[in-house]
C-alpha cells in the first residue's frame, strides 16, 4: 500500500492526477454544454 502513496506523490503520478481530472472537468463542461443547447430548441416548426 506504500507504493502507491509513493508513486501518486511522485512527478509523475501528480501529472497523471492531474490529466484525469482535467479530463473529468472537460467532459463535464461538454456535457452541461449539450444540455444547454437542448434548451434552446432550435426546432420551432
Amino acid at each position: 500500500m506504500q507504493w502507491i502513496i509513493k508513486y501518486l506523490t511522485s512527478s509523475i503520478g501528480k501529472k497523471q492526477i492531474m490529466g484525469c481530472t482535467g479530463a473529468f472537468l472537460a467532459l463535464f463542461i461538454f456535457g452541461h454544454m449539450c444540455g444547454n443547447f437542448q434548451l434552446l430548441n432550435f426546432d420551432q416548426a
